[in-house]
């Protein structure tokens, strides 16, 4: 994309903790038949990152594959970068819209404000990081909780924190 400056609008910004796939470190507990062990899975550490692109010059969609990079810094402006540059595989955008989840290091959210910036191709860093919020159900959520599906019948859980061995 030399010469096209880009514009990227979030759409949704999304952290995924413990309920969509979101920073690792989460046992998620799923329900078990009768005489069944249970299963446990370790969540993954990615967070999801949606947008609109569109050409700065006509703000016009864009569709096609784009190389991106994310970072994480600590501050809206200045301040300093959490982690290295993350590189993800191309991603497809069609008609402005695209979904990429993007790999983290559980230890980057220990709790404190973090901003993602963004770069597109060959282009500039976009100005104007994009604060990075919790989804609701992550506000309860610490490093090393565990979620027990305890009602099936009505679809009903329950967070704690502490280890597995803790609930038996």
């Amino acid at each position: 994309m030399k010469g096209k400056s880009l514009l990227l609008l979030v759409l949704s910004l999304l952290l995924v903790l413990g309920l969509g796939g979101g920073i690792g470190g989460l046992w998620a507990k799923g329900p078990e038949a009768p005489g069944e062990a249970p299963l446990l899975a370790l969540v993954g550490s990615a967070i999801n990152y949606q947008g609109r692109l569109t050409d700065k010059n006509t703000g016009n969609p864009l569709s096609g594959t784009y190389d991106m990079v994310f970072q994480l810094w600590d501050a809206a402006t200045g301040g300093t970068q959490v982690g290295s540059d993350i590189s993800v595989p191309p991603v497809e955008v069609t008609n402005g819209l695209f979904n990429v989840r993007i790999p983290v290091t559980q230890s980057w959210f220990n709790g404190r404000p973090l901003w993602l910036r963004v770069k597109v191709g060959a282009d500039d860093w976009m100005t104007d990081r994009q604060e990075i919020l919790p989804v609701p159900y992550a506000l309860s959520l610490r490093p090393g909780a565990y979620i027990v599906d305890e009602d099936v019948v009505h679809t009903t859980f329950s967070v704690s924190n502490g280890s597995p061995a803790a609930f038996g």
